[in-house]
This record gives C-alpha cells, sequence and structure tokens, in this order.
C-alpha cells in the first residue's frame, strides 16, 4: 500500500478551505450556515464536526413533538447530507489533491451534531 503524503504546512490551509466549502455549500442548499465546522486531517483521514446545521422551525419540531420527533428530523437531515456527499467528495477531493472516499456520516438531531470521516487514498 502506498503512503499517502500531505505537505504538513499546508494541513491548516487545507482544513480551512473543507470548512469554508463545506459552510458555504450547505448555506446556499439550506439556508442556513452551520454554527461551526471543525475539520482535522490526521493519519490518512479527514474528520469533520458540523454542530448548528437545524433551523429554528427543525429545533422547535425536535423538541415539541414527543414521540419520535428527533427521529424526524434525523431522517430528513441525514437524506439531505447523503444527498451532498457527491459534491462533498469531489471538492474535499481537490482540496487535498488526493481522492477521498467518504467513510462514515453521522446525524444527531439531539445535539445538532453532524460527524462525517474521509479516508485520503
Amino acid at each position: 500500500m502506498e503512503a499517502v503524503i500531505i505537505n504538513i504546512s499546508s494541513i491548516t490551509e487545507k482544513e480551512n478551505s473543507i470548512s469554508r466549502m463545506i459552510a458555504t455549500t450547505v448555506k446556499k442548499r439550506t439556508g442556513k450556515g452551520p454554527e461551526s465546522i471543525n475539520t482535522v486531517i490526521v493519519d490518512g483521514f479527514i474528520e469533520i464536526t458540523i454542530k448548528g446545521l437545524m433551523t429554528k422551525m427543525e429545533e422547535n419540531f425536535v423538541e415539541q413533538v414527543e414521540d419520535g420527533g428527533h427521529e424526524i428530523v434525523e431522517n430528513v437531515r441525514l437524506k439531505m447530507i447523503n444527498s451532498f456527499l457527491d459534491y462533498y467528495t469531489s471538492s474535499i477531493s481537490d482540496i487535498v489533491d488526493n481522492e477521498v472516499k467518504i467513510v462514515d456520516v453521522q446525524w444527531c438531531a439531539r445535539n445538532n451534531t453532524c460527524k462525517c470521516k474521509a479516508k485520503i487514498l
């Protein structure tokens, strides 16, 4: 297996570029940008944590619907996130100058957080 080589001095710039691309895309496609994004490139993986994605309406729905409100919002948001994955994969590959593969996506409405992990190929 061939080692992935990334210039260490450019990692922070690449992490920031990934975060900016995701924030811009989310805002453009949903009308609301995330509150924060943390992107870390380490050991051949890119780990992205996105907080504050839900709209006020979704937050209220999660809080007010007793039976399953959070599950409904989780399902809708996860479908939305999955619909963006091809674009994110292509854009992240361009930013890191290597092909990447999304290996895990977790969305939790209760804490309004999405975690994504991609492997640099």
